[in-house]
């Protein structure tokens, strides 16, 4: 009996170890080096991204050299630089079209050579702002780089539409701000250089009511309208009344003239 609780004990010991030294061959680790450029001038500070997850960074002379750990198989690479996009990328010496994913294979004993060229690059932040579906015109758009704090600003056109330029690579803020409507923001993470677009429907402003659910100016206007009214009621009527009794105008012009004489 006890040796087959002893059989038992060490089973369960061996199982997860046989499947963590499994897991462990599964695993190979490679190196990976290079070289960034910007034009004809080393990058440095290049984020080099591979299956997701930063790796290293390249110095001042635009050199790149670590080692990582994976699972065999393929992974996509990404140079990242604020303001910067990738034109070519050659890995073991083949080069890649631009257009495509920039892959590299993790294999045992295999290890990665790269090469990738950046240039300069803007993506535009574009969009349309409506209220109940129209366009709204001269409201004003501004985008914030969340890294940096800069701000540029513009005004939509009749046709309610805006666009505005920003370095790819950057974290945006997007407000529209109008003294009639509802401040709104959205954001824009990691700007691509096929830019991005964000649309506002904007929300009426609530204000404050007065006179039939009027605001204070028409409130105003209201008021001010009546009371003319009345006046020129009160002026039509004395008119009538004199019309229909002459002498009470004649007794009033008498003692105007009375008053006169007698200073």
């Amino acid at each position: 009996m006890a040796a087959i609780l002893a059989f038992v004990m060490l089973s369960v010991i061996a199982i997860p170890l046989a499947a963590s030294q499994n897991a462990a061959a599964a695993t190979v680790t490679v190196n990976v080096s290079g070289h960034v450029d910007a034009g004809l001038t080393p990058a440095d500070g290049v984020d080099i991204l591979i299956g997701g997850i930063e790796c290293g960074t390249t110095d001042e002379n635009g050199v790149f050299d670590f080692d990582i750990s994976k699972e065999p198989g393929e992974y996509r690479v990404r140079f990242e630089k604020k303001g910067y996009a990738v034109t070519a990328f050659v890995c073991n010496g083949i080069l890649f079209d631009k257009d495509e994913p920039h892959m590299i294979t993790v294999a045992e004993g295999g290890n990665v050579t790269m090469w990738a060229n950046l240039v300069l690059a803007d993506g535009t932040i574009r969009g349309a702002v409506t209220f109940n579906g129209r366009a709204v015109s001269g409201v004003t758009v501004e985008v914030r780089d969340l890294d940096s704090d800069v701000r540029t600003t513009k005004t939509t056109s009749d046709a309610g539409a805006y666009s505005i330029a920003c370095p790819v690579g950057g974290n945006y803020s997007v407000s529209v701000t109008s003294p009639h409507y509802e401040a709104e923001s959205k954001e824009v993470r990691e700007l691509g250089i096929g830019g991005a677009v964000c649309d506002f429907e904007l929300t009426a402003k609530s204000q404050a009511t007065y006179l039939f659910e009027l605001d204070f100016t028409h409130s105003m206007m209201l008021v001010a309208g009546i009371m003319g009214l009345f006046l020129l009621i009160f002026a039509i009527s004395y008119r009538i009344h004199i019309g229909k009794h002459p002498e009470t105008s004649k007794i009033h012009s008498d003692t105007k003239k009375k008053d006169r004489d007698q200073d």
